[in-house]
């Protein structure tokens, strides 16, 4: 087991990664052309084969013990999106979904802020826990 530390550095970090890639969201019509259909709680490369890689304006920050952190900014049919993904340093090992919440905390959100969950691998045999924060919900005709 790794052992999973967010010290104010880091958290300093974090947020300014956040703040940096909030200025360049990236479009749903970009976005979703690269989009994986269905709603499954953990994707393969195999789920992505024919899938078009998209390109993303994204921040990563490295913390403590080998934790990779990787954010970006999405404009979904929700709303404004913080996309967060973490790996860990552990082969074979993703984070716990405590370290996912202590993440959020760093980053000024809460739990109630988070939309989804799931797992990604990203290389073969690698895999990262995501979770999408609403930063903005897209408001609908006839609500204000």
């Amino acid at each position: 087991m790794t052992s999973f530390i967010i010290r104010r550095e880091d958290e300093t970090q974090l947020r300014a990664a956040a703040a940096e890639v909030r200025k360049h969201p990236i479009p749903w019509e970009t976005l979703k052309r690269g989009v994986v259909p269905g709603d499954k709680s953990e994707l393969t490369l195999a789920d992505r084969d024919g899938v078009p890689e998209i390109q993303r304006t994204k921040a990563e920050v490295m913390l403590l013990f080998g934790w990779r952190v990787c954010i970006t900014c999405e404009e979904q049919p929700a709303g404004i999106l913080l996309h967060v993904s973490m790996s860990s340093p552990a082969d074979g090992k993703v984070p716990r979904p405590e370290s996912m919440f202590m993440l959020a905390d760093a980053l000024g959100y809460k739990k109630k802020d988070i939309g989804r969950f799931w797992i990604e691998e990203y290389e073969p045999g690698q895999r990262a826990v995501n979770m999408l924060i609403v930063l903005e919900e897209r408001q609908t005709e006839g609500h204000a």
